[in-house]
């Protein structure tokens, strides 16, 4: 590589380098210490060589192959033919007809990778001999165990793993990828796709908005492939190790998988046999560059990851069934918002009935109360605990005709969560529920608890403190000490205001628990109390003439109006619960990772010996190896390719400037 000096100069002995290098009569090459000298006949040939011209051809599998003389393109017994004229040449002849039930166990295997079944069997030896082949492989091709049997080689090719690979060999989810491979062969796709949203799907999805819901999920699961390298979690790795690691493993695949090539060879040094440089390995590996592949090192480490966490970027993959679901989910929340708006429509017409209505209620004075339970449970959602409801003569309820028994020895909860009828807490609200204890067996203690954004951290309790729930040395909005047990053999209500045990106004609670320890306890009339007909906003916005309110007088009558309506009640529940159903939907859909393309790439250096640590060597922008040419560039006024132009490259045919017929060898 000095200037001036060429290893081989046809026909002149003395300008060609490796000549003089082998006849060095003090320092030859090979050198006397391998013990391996070139005899004098190939001497002899290597000079008669260069003198003749030095003529070589290239490596036949970088030639683009030419028909056969005389082999037209449609006769469909060309290999035949050839194989035939060869072993003819070679004097061998050809292997007996084999019999039909080990020929259709060889093609079942070749095709589904397993065995026929007796009935398949017994179906082929009915067909007519000439039927048998053809029928059979039409047969194979359309089960979905040939995409299974191909994506078998496929994802071994690409060392495809559901683990990480390094120190705990933690999980991570790429199982979509996988399928997305049995897939793309069991519906024949176009290798050049099958090729361009491995490499840069998710390059294909920036490129084209017009893709379809469908195809853009599917390029970012194929861009999976760019992900299955082995990936440290250790908290203390170096981070450019592990670029170069990662750069190496890229390098490795991308090349043997799609052009049958050793780059991976030249990350020390040049290859010592085929025509890639020190140089071509960083330039290849830098297509990759843009690749976010460190942002699982920014996840929390949780020591041998026993449960597995994310490997960032992922995303979630919505299946055939799941997308069914959310569509219907998404219909019917389109009912429920029009049934919304038919009753906040109705609601706005009937608002001079409906204020005229409060206001002789203010001016009456008195409480608003919220059911909670009473007589029936019929709050919906999740409930736990005894909830059979009672009518004794003897001991009435105290409200309606029936009430809850609660006897334990111990501790017992029953609860409602996650329900239908969610309340509002307002300044001053009251939650409370009537009880009566039997003498004869009373409780240790008793507990209100209410649920609200998510926590059931709000506590109220009566007695001693045998209910551990929530329980702590000091009173807290968790564990609340309300004072004594009330009466026994006497109905009695308990009522905690809501603000004293951590729920302050516009707090929406969605469940409420009854919790005692031992005893026999009678629970009815579960409520929540606001004071005052209204809420105090509401109330001193209406004490001025409909003339002189101010657009928030107008927007917390409006509100209140509209909270109170039965109807907008009924239709915003409905919502609320269509919506969390879409939430868990959403939540349970299967994640997998997938490529994300950093803005600005990281930057390659050449590494001198491949040592990581050494950055000396100078920086390189993606290319191809040189002497395969250059990288036809999307953008030509871009300096920079990138891996859907290096995808582009490898099925472009070589008239339009690519190797498309070299991958295409390579496949096959």
């Amino acid at each position: 590589r000095s200037p001036g000096i060429a290893a081989i100069v046809p026909g002149d002995l003395d300008a060609s380098e490796a000549w003089l290098r082998i006849t060095d009569q003090a320092d030859p090459m090979p050198p006397r210490k391998a013990h391996d000298p070139l005899s004098d006949a190939e001497i002899e040939t290597i000079r008669r060589w260069i003198e003749s011209g030095a003529s070589y051809r290239p490596h036949w599998a970088y030639v683009e192959p030419a028909q056969d003389a005389g082999t037209a393109t449609d006769d469909t017994a060309v290999v035949d033919r050839l194989l035939e004229n060869r072993q003819a040449t070679l004097g061998l002849a050809g292997s007996e007809t084999t019999d039909p039930i080990t020929l259709l166990r060889r093609l079942s295997f070749d095709l589904a990778g397993l065995p026929p079944s007796p009935a398949e069997v017994q179906a082929f030896l009915e067909l007519p001999p000439d039927e048998r082949t053809p029928r059979t492989v039409d047969r194979l091709l359309a089960s979905p165990h040939f995409g299974e049997r191909l994506a078998v080689r496929w994802l071994d090719l690409v060392r495809y793993a559901d683990t990480v690979g390094y120190h705990g060999d933690q999980e991570h989810r790429v199982w979509p990828y996988r399928d997305w491979v049995i897939r793309a062969f069991n519906e024949d796709l176009p290798f050049d796709r099958f090729t361009r949203w491995q490499l840069a799907g998710d390059l294909v999805v920036e490129a084209d908005p017009g893709l379809s819901a469908d195809a853009r999920q599917d390029a970012l699961v194929a861009s999976g492939y760019n992900r299955l390298v082995q990936t440290s979690h250790e908290g203390g790795l170096q981070l450019k190790e592990y670029r170069a690691i990662y750069m190496a493993d890229r390098v490795r695949n991308t090349s043997e998988v799609w052009m049958a090539a050793t780059v991976g060879c030249a990350q020390c040094h040049d290859h010592k046999y085929d025509p890639y440089t020190h140089v071509d390995y960083h330039a290849f590996g830098a297509f990759f560059a843009d690749i976010d592949d460190e942002a699982h090192l920014r996840n929390p480490y949780d020591g041998y990851n026993t449960s597995p966490t994310r490997r960032e970027p992922e995303m979630q993959v919505t299946t055939p069934a799941a997308r069914e679901r959310l569509e219907n989910i998404a219909q019917r929340r389109a009912v429920a918002e029009r049934e919304l708006r038919i009753a906040e429509a109705r609601a706005d017409e009937a608002s001079p009935d409906w204020e005229r209505t409060l206001q002789a209620k203010i001016a009456k004075g008195g409480d608003r109360t919220r059911t909670w339970v009473d007589d029936v449970l019929d709050t919906g959602g999740t409930a736990s605990g005894d909830w059979t409801f009672h009518a004794d003569p003897g001991i009435p309820a105290h409200r309606g005709t029936r009430y809850r028994l609660q006897r334990s020895d111990g501790l017992v909860q029953h609860y409602t969560v996650d329900t239908d009828r969610r309340i509002r807490a307002e300044p001053s609200s009251v939650l409370e529920v009537w009880i009566r204890m039997d003498s004869t067996d009373p409780p240790e203690a008793v507990m209100l608890q209410a649920h609200a954004n998510g926590s059931w951290e709000h506590r109220a309790r009566w007695g001693d403190d045998s209910i551990s729930y929530g329980r702590t040395t000091e009173d807290s909005p968790s564990y609340r000490r309300m004072g004594e047990l009330p009466p026994t053999d006497t109905w009695h209500r308990l009522e905690v205001p809501l603000a004293e045990i951590g729920l302050p106004a516009d707090a929406e609670i969605d469940g409420i628990a009854f919790t005692q320890f031992g005893g026999a306890v009678r629970w009815d009339a579960a409520t929540i109390r606001h004071p005052g007909p209204a809420p105090p906003a509401v109330v001193e916005a209406l004490q001025r003439s409909p003339g002189t309110r101010t657009a928030e007088d107008d927007r917390v009558i409006a509100a209140h109006r509209r909270s109170s309506d039965p109807a907008i009640t009924e239709a915003t529940t409905s919502l609320a619960e269509i919506d969390l159903e879409r939430d868990r939907a959403a939540s349970m859909l299967p994640t997998t990772l997938y490529t994300r393309r950093l803005e600005t790439p990281r930057v390659v250096r050449v590494l001198p010996r491949g040592d990581w640590l050494d950055e000396t060597g100078p920086t390189v922008l993606p290319a191809v190896p040189a002497f395969l040419g250059d990288v036809p560039r999307r953008d030509p006024d871009n300096p920079r390719a990138d891996r859907l132009d290096l995808a582009d490259w490898l099925v472009t045919p070589v008239a339009d400037g690519g190797v498309g017929e070299m991958t295409a060898r390579v496949f096959v």
